[in-house]
């Protein structure tokens, strides 16, 4: 409801954003493990290029110039982009539209964290957007917090600029408009280097998966996914 004050900016936080996640301060020794899990179901080709759009501190980045991937970043935070740029990445300031202008393509666009920080009308348009940008076939992974599971709003509430609370059937019922289709949506676990914290958190995702499990059929029918964050892929409809 309109109460008549002046709206926020988002950018004003976005100002602080780089102290808000601490980044540059955790030990993120796990994120081999974790993009190599998520982008390992997608089946990519070694030479699949890829565009990541808020790419934060650029550790995706990293790891997909690490595999040999043709890679380049988007990010609205200036600060982020320099310092991409400083660790050799081809990165722009900017949303897709602006940034990415000059005819390149992508077999992959990532958005990890980011969608949830749009509207609705936002992530509308990043869809007719990555759609120009995508070559034949090319794929949108998403990641975000998973607003169909009661573990999320620690996720979704702790972050002022979050706009909009997703699940998966609420992005189908968003992306059909705009011709996508999901293919591929599964449960955003972090995987562990050291074998004790493998097999400690092994044991902890088996209970969490039976807890998923008889959940989902007790109240839905179905499995239902109960993790916090959740990825979903989607494709473009192919014209029948």
């Amino acid at each position: 409801m309109d109460d008549g004050k002046p709206q926020v900016d988002r950018s004003v936080f976005y100002r602080h954003y780089s102290e808000h996640k601490h980044w540059g301060e955790k030990e993120l020794t796990d994120d081999i493990d974790r993009f190599s899990r998520t982008v390992g179901k997608l089946k990519l080709s070694s030479n699949a290029s890829i565009l990541e759009i808020g790419f934060g501190e650029g550790r995706f980045l990293d790891w997909a110039r690490s595999q040999g991937h043709p890679v380049e970043g988007i990010e609205i935070i200036p600060e982020m982009v320099e310092r991409a740029r400083k660790r050799g990445h081809v990165v722009h300031l900017g949303p897709i539209r602006q940034a990415v202008s000059d005819g390149r393509r992508f077999d992959l666009i990532a958005a990890f964290d980011v969608i949830e920080h749009l509207s609705v009308s936002e992530i509308l348009d990043l869809l007719e957007d990555a759609e120009c940008v995508l070559n034949p076939g090319g794929r949108l992974l998403l990641q975000f917090p998973n607003a169909g599971s009661p573990f999320a709003a620690p996720y979704q509430i702790g972050d002022i600029t979050h706009q909009t609370a997703l699940s998966e059937p609420a992005l189908k019922q968003i992306s059909q408009i705009k011709g996508w289709v999901v293919t591929q949506s599964f449960n955003a676990r972090v995987t562990h280097k050291t074998s004790l914290k493998r097999i400690r958190w092994g044991v902890a995702h088996l209970i969490r998966d039976l807890i998923e499990i008889i959940c989902g059929f007790a109240y839905y029918g179905a499995r239902h996914p109960f993790d916090p964050n959740i990825i979903v892929v989607l494709e473009r409809r192919k014209a029948s």
